[in-house]
This record gives structure tokens, sequence and C-alpha cells, in this order.
């Protein structure tokens, strides 16, 4: 058996700040007029949304990621030259390479000998990155550290697909770290996790550019190619990947949290529930199969986040400085012992994580 540490000493979430874009899209916006009347005659499994944050032309995703990680490290009482390592994900960056994540380093005057480490697994980013955050930090590897995460796919979407009626902005990060003396909202701490990965349907969701080439310009005879036009990048959904999400949302993507909460000898009741902002029905779904005492969501304002879902709400429930924010908004903050984190992944993988604060238990 492993040595039993006391809960005062567990790498914590000591800090958290989000951000979304002041510029609100509402769902009779003049970009949504050829998916409206689509929807007319069409099922659309993309609902639940009144507004959506969107960056304006002139605003780039570090406009609102560099906010978000400054609050975190306020509400933390944290110093930039304090923090060891930087994990996160800018999704879509300006480049394939390097992460815009080493520009928010920048941006943050975050110390040279502070690694940023990007995390590609588009939508569990933050899950994944808390429990890096956490076995670092109980390795010893590391002591303090930043979580960004930072979703701009309002403009990766086709507006002439239906999955861009959900498209949102949002950024969040988070401060882990250890701190004997803590207040109550800061004890909360990684308490287990599970997947359930399938991937067997990779390919039938991506994002990627497309490559159309126009055979007018083309001189026949001479061996040129076509002229080729980039349009992209995008969000893709195959055929078959309509059918798979719909499957694997409903069917599948919610084991992992029960599976989880039952080998933890967690009941629903004492869990709120913060999970992937794909779509109301979906949200509702998972709600009833894990049975949560709370669910908590913001689908309706903030539509879907996608990377940034799950650590905006996740700020939004915990931060002492948003309880005008949550009552604007009609959520509450968490008076559950534990809070668990569903993500959903379009390769497609669902990733469950148990956050448990031993003081609200208490």
């Amino acid at each position: 058996m492993g040595e039993i540490i006391p809960d005062e000493l567990l790498p914590s979430i000591l800090g958290v700040g989000f951000k979304v874009p002041n510029l609100v899209r509402k769902s009779d916006d003049p970009i949504f007029a050829y998916l409206n009347e689509l929807k007319k005659t069409n099922p659309d499994p993309f609902y639940g949304y009144d507004t959506r944050h969107v960056l304006s032309e002139t605003e780039g995703l570090l406009d609102i990621m560099k906010p978000a990680a400054e609050e975190a490290l306020e509400t933390a009482g944290i110093e930039p030259k304090d923090v060891d390592v930087l994990l996160g994900c800018t999704s879509v960056g300006r480049y394939i390479v390097p992460s815009d994540l080493y520009e928010l380093h920048r941006q943050l005057k975050l110390d040279a000998r502070a690694l940023a480490v990007p995390l590609g697994n588009d939508f569990s980013n933050f899950n994944v990155a808390l429990v890096f955050a956490d076995a670092l930090i109980r390795a010893g590897r590391a002591k303090t550290i930043l979580i960004a995460i930072g979703g701009d796919w309002s403009r990766a979407v086709d507006y002439r697909t239906i999955q861009a009626f959900s498209a949102a902005d949002g950024a969040a990060a988070v401060v882990v770290g250890i701190r004997p003396n803590a207040h109550e909202w800061q004890r909360w701490h990684v308490a287990g996790e599970e997947v359930l990965a399938v991937s067997t349907n990779f390919g039938t969701m991506y994002l990627s550019d497309v490559i159309r080439t126009d055979p007018r310009h083309s001189r026949r005879g001479y061996g040129e190619p076509a002229t080729e036009l980039w349009v992209g990048p995008y969000f893709h959904i195959t055929p078959k990947g309509e059918t798979e999400i719909r499957g694997f949302g409903a069917h599948q993507a919610w084991q992992p949290a029960v599976k989880l909460l039952q080998r933890k000898g967690v009941s629903g009741s004492k869990v709120t529930l913060m999970g992937h902002q794909a779509a109301d029905a979906l949200l509702d779904h998972w709600e009833k199969k894990i049975n949560p005492a709370y669910l908590f969501k913001t689908i309706k304002h903030y539509a879907n986040m996608t990377v940034a879902n799950i650590p905006v709400n996740l700020a939004l429930a915990l931060s002492p400085k948003k309880a005008d924010e949550r009552e604007r908004l009609g959520v509450k903050q968490v008076d559950t012992p534990y809070i668990l984190l569903l993500a959903l992944g379009p390769d497609m993988h669902s990733h469950a994580l148990l956050l448990q604060n031993a003081e609200i238990a208490a």
C-alpha cells in the first residue's frame, strides 16, 4: 500500500481564473443564417445555446489566456517567478509548432527555468494537465505548476456545417501546489481518474486544412498541376462521425465516470458534475446516468468552448471573486465534497477525473 498523505500536504488547486471574450454572438446572428434554415428540415444534435462569446477580428487567443492566467496567479498569491512548469494548450494556435503556450510564457514573464509543455489531447487537455501536475508535484519534480487552457474554435469551423452553431471561445487557468494553511476553496485535489478510449473512431472527427484544386487554371499537356486553393483549418465530422458521436456520447462516454465513482465508493449525491458542453441533450443524458447532486453548466450562455469548457466552469464555480457572475448565469458555488470532470475527445475518448475537498466533507 502507498503512503497516506495528509490532505493538507496534497497538491491542490490554489488559484483559478478565466476569461471569455466581450463580443457576444446570439443564435440569430447573420453568420448562422444558413444553419438556421438548415435546422428547419434537418435534425440538429448541437443545441442548448442562447449566446456564445467569440474573439473579435482584432483579438487573439492570448488576449484572453493572459488575463485568465494572471487571475489564477493572483488568487493563488503566486508570483510568475515561482512557476516551475507551464502545462496546457492553445487550441487552435497560430502555428502548427511552436505552441502559443510559449508566447504566454513570454508575456507572463515566467522564469527561464520554467518549461512550457503543450498538451494536444483535445478536449481532455485540462483533465490530463491536472493529473500530470499532481504526479509531478508528488514526485518532487516541481512545486508550483500553472495550467493554462485556451480555445478559439469559433474561427475553426465552417459556418455551413451544423457543428459551427455551438462554437465559442474561452480561456481558463489554475495554479496547482501545496499550501498547508490554504483556504477551504483551495483544498481541491485529484482523487482519481478513469478513461475510455475507442480509438477505432480515429479519423471520423478532426480539425484539418482542406486543399481544393481549380482545374480551370491547369495547363493541360504540360504536366503542371491544377492550382491549389487552401481552405481551413476547420472542424470536420464525417457521416460515420455523426453516427458514432451520438452512440459514443450517449452510451459510452459516461461509463468511466460511473466506474470511477463506484471504485472510489462515492455516491452521486456527493458530486457536482462538470462535463464537456457539446449539447444540452448530452449533458442531460450524462446527468441521468451519473445522478449527481448538481450539474454545473453554462452552455446556454457560453456554448461550446471546446478545450476550455471544463476549466472555465471550474474556475467560475470555485473562485471567491465570481459570485456576481455565478448569480448572473444562474449557477452556484460548489458545496459538494467532490467534483467530477467528464471530458470528451473526438478520437473518440472520454476522461473522468474526480476532485475531492476534505474540508467540505468534514
